[in-house]
């Protein structure tokens, strides 16, 4: 018995009146019980006939190879089954998948017992349904709280350098608004960078938010430059997209995300161009805890030397609540924590289920990241805290993004490795199944990436001093500016106009080292009061210099 039989009936249809020498799943049987002649019900059609990974090895390198084999191969063990088809008038009807050897339609009682009749289908299965974690908003909260990314020591590595230039990262979600301030000159652009799988629309947009906020995560803001607020851990790196799921969070199956996944490997239809994304996050897990059915899809990423990233679903805190593809044991699954670096009461907790698809020791998730009321941008301009594993994932797609910055070449399994660790221990000692290894750590993880990749030493070194964003921002009548200083430093703090004019010196060449904390009343060094508007403050210590934007408002 294969793997991907070992849950589906051989031979007897549950269903009376259909024998069948393809399997046909359970679920699927049980949705044919009681459905009335003539109905149709979607389907997903798996052909056995599959490309053989193990010949290509190159990763990025072998991937147009592998690309033409799949094609070949999908074209070749579908032909029969697509001439039936055409015969029956359904040519339009059908999507058929390379990535997979798959075929996705709706068929009634009676086509189906046809289908099953074929020996080239090794089974048919329900198109299962699809939907990201439902998000719990706080709209409440401060705009400027970026406990996330000063959690996870995201700035310390942007202060040695990394931000992901040179990467792609890929998400298929709901959409983006590739014109919020945030995501300004993000998007690759062109038509190999937006696939609408929903509305077919040719240009991104995004109608819900998901897809925004959670590419907002990975790549929003400059890290260190004037623009503010700094949401993205990897505010270097350039995103596709490709639109999975609707307004309603109501409209998608595994054919879409299929369909999804198929583009990001071919963006632009030709397989020598190599254009598809470095790592892709996937906010969005299937309803049924034990569908198998995205695993070949994953590994063909794999082989493509594609990282997944997965979230593990909202589901907790009851034990075994994982949901795939984040389950899985070829993806990174991510569960969530809170800003007191605590487990989010609703993530998904381990373990997994069993089967082929699912690892051999049940271990999930693999580790978790911020993930309860993270900042992050909204279509339109907008910025909002939402909470979710959702919201978790895109911190570790994006510090994929900064390790594959070092080196495009690390595999899957190198990533996994880096990140599990240096990931900080939490909950049992060593892996437990609520915080997986532990939780992201950013700096760390990139840090021996760089180790292991022959960057000078002094790349390394820990940073002089690190600055943090301001808050409140907007403020009225005062903000507090906080940095921290690794050792001692003559340090100075000025604000500037936007003209570049020292209008206020809140620290003036004094020694200090630690954490330190400055209060500013909007204030210029006679102590009158400032107009609204855009003001800038800089702190200088040693070799070290970093500017920020912060806005008045009266």
């Amino acid at each position: 018995m294969s793997r991907i039989n070992s849950l589906l009936l051989f031979f007897v249809c549950l269903v009376p009146g259909i024998l069948s020498a393809a399997p046909i799943s359970l679920e699927l049987q049980q949705r044919f019980t009681d459905l009335p002649d003539g109905q149709t019900v979607p389907v997903i059609i798996q052909f056995g006939n599959q490309t053989d990974l193990s010949l290509f090895t190159g990763g990025r390198d072998s991937a147009g190879r592998m690309i033409d084999d799949l094609k070949t191969t999908s074209r070749q063990a579908q032909a029969t089954v697509r001439t039936f088809l055409s015969n029956r008038g359904l040519e339009n009807e059908i999507r058929t998948f390379w990535i997979n050897n798959s075929m996705a339609l709706q068929v009634d009682r009676n086509l189906l017992a046809e289908l099953a009749l074929y020996p080239e289908i090794e089974s048919i299965d329900f198109d299962e349904p699809v939907g990201f974690a439902e998000d719990f908003e706080n709209l409440s909260g401060p705009r400027d709280t970026y406990w996330n990314l000063d959690l996870v020591n995201a700035p310390d590595i942007w202060a040695i350098g990394h931000d992901g230039s040179g990467i792609v990262v890929g998400s298929m979600d709901t959409g983006v608004d590739p014109d919020h301030p945030a995501l300004a000159g993000k998007w690759r652009g062109g038509t190999n960078s937006w696939k609408d799988l929903v509305n077919n629309q040719p240009n991104p947009y995004d109608d819900h938010g998901h897809g925004t906020h959670t590419i907002g995560t990975m790549v929003g803001g400059d890290g260190p430059g004037p623009f503010h607020p700094d949401i993205g851990v990897a505010y270097g790196a350039l995103y596709i997209s490709a639109k999975v799921l609707d307004h309603y969070n109501s409209f998608s199956s595994a054919s879409i995300v299929i369909a999804g996944a198929q583009w990001m490997l071919d963006p632009d239809g030709d397989s020598q161009t190599n254009d598809f994304p470095h790592v892709i996050n996937n906010s969005w897990y299937f309803y049924s805890s034990s569908y198998t059915g995205f695993y070949s899809t994953v590994e063909v990423w794999r082989a493509a030397g594609i990282i997944p990233v997965f979230c593990l679903g909202n589901e907790g805190p009851n034990s075994a609540t994982t949901r795939p593809p984040g389950s899985y044991s070829n993806v990174l699954g991510i569960g969530a924590i809170t800003a007191s670096d605590n487990i989010w009461t609703y993530s998904s907790r381990g373990p997994s289920p069993t089967g082929y698809a699912f690892p051999d020791d049940f271990r999930k998730p693999d580790l978790c990241a911020p993930g309860a009321s993270v900042n992050s941008c909204l279509p339109g301009g907008g910025y909002s805290n939402w909470s979710g594993t959702s919201m978790a994932t895109p911190h570790v797609a994006g510090t994929v993004a900064l390790i594959l910055q070092i080196d495009p070449s690390y595999d899957f399994t190198t990533v996994r490795d880096f990140l599990i660790t240096t990931s900080v221990d939490h909950g049992s000692v060593g892996f437990d199944m609520d915080y997986g290894y532990g939780r992201l750590d950013v700096y760390a993880a990139v840090v021996e990436a760089s180790g292991l990749s022959g960057v000078p030493e002094n790349v390394l070194e820990q940073p002089v001093a690190k600055l943090d964003s301001n808050f409140p921002n907007p403020f009225n009548p005062s903000t507090n500016i906080r940095f921290t200083l690794f050792g001692d430093n003559q340090v100075s703090l000025k604000v500037f106009s936007v003209d570049g004019r020292a209008i206020a010196t809140l620290v003036d060449g004094e020694m200090l080292a630690g954490n330190h904390e400055i209060s500013w009343q909007g204030v210029d060094h006679r102590g009158d009061p400032l107009p609204s508007g855009m003001y800038f403050y800089q702190l200088v210590a040693g070799d070290y210099a970093e500017t920020r934007g912060m806005t008045l408002i009266k």
